[in-house]
């Protein structure tokens, strides 16, 4: 790639902010500062980028940046991340945002781009759905279909609907609000996609489904077992569940784990 020279077109910082989601944004940030970007490269004017940047496997991840003015751009990276902004491609793009204004930091406050914490703020699965225990499954006929998602860096659950062809990555969508008025009020559907329709919003757009929240996890497998024929999106399986009771092989208590070291 041919170097830099003469006049450079320079990505703004807002428009970053706003493609990407907070919890991307900040990894991003911290990637930046860690200098996890590697070999980097900027076509003459800036307009095409592309760098490698140290994740979490063996190899650097491929990142390719196409600037097309202060306020539009494209990212791509090779990581397996969902989003079309990514950390890599956060961390790269500041790199860019940095090589055109000398001296410009990247604050991380903890009002910082005006949000509180999304667990402060999150329903309680407890409080609207059902627990898998005591309470009778729908009948198969009137199950609807959802996705479920495991990542595994971060470790998280995702829900949400299965698009009919998958975009790039993408292979999760958010449940539309809107989804609420065809369903009977208060059926299990009804209240599963209203506890997952309030969810703070952690990613942009309609891709990426509904992240749940630590610690409901079993509450929302549990409602979801009930009431909804679930897809793995990775690889386009069917979820089954079991009555069985899984015995477990070790407990250990809290006082002997705090020991343990």
């Amino acid at each position: 790639m041919k170097p830099a020279s003469g006049k450079k077109l320079t990505l703004s910082l807002n428009s970053l902010q706003e493609s990407s989601s907070e919890p991307v944004y900040r990894r991003g940030v911290q990637y930046y500062r860690r200098k996890k970007v590697l070999k980097y490269e900027e076509s003459e004017g800036g307009a095409k980028i592309e760098a490698l940047v140290i994740g979490s496997e063996p190899q650097p991840y491929k990142v390719n940046v196409t600037v097309e003015s202060e306020a539009v751009f494209k990212a791509e990276c090779s990581c397996p991340y969902f989003e079309e902004v990514c950390k890599h491609s956060v961390a790269v793009i500041l790199t860019h945002i940095a090589r055109g204004n000398p001296g410009i930091r990247f604050d991380l406050a903890e009002n910082d781009r005006g949000r509180d914490n999304p667990q402060d703020r999150a329903p309680k699965a407890k409080e609207m759905l059902d627990d898998a225990k005591g309470n009778e499954p729908e009948p198969d006929e009137s199950r609807h279909q959802l996705g479920v998602l495991v990542l595994e860096k971060p470790l998280a659950l995702i829900v949400g609907t299965v698009p009919h062809e998958r975009q790039g990555k993408v292979n999760i969508l958010k449940v539309p609000p809107e989804f609420l008025n065809v369903l009977e009020p208060e059926s299990k559907i009804h209240r599963l996609t209203k506890y997952l329709t309030q969810l703070p919003q952690t990613t942009k757009g309609i891709a990426g489904g509904h992240r749940i929240p630590r610690g409901d996890e079993g509450t929302v497998i549990g409602h979801l077992s009930l009431c909804s024929k679930l897809i793995n999106t990775a690889d386009g399986s069917e979820v089954s569940f079991s009555t069985k009771t899984i015995k477990p092989l070790a407990v250990m208590s809290r006082l002997k784990a705090a020991n343990c070291s």
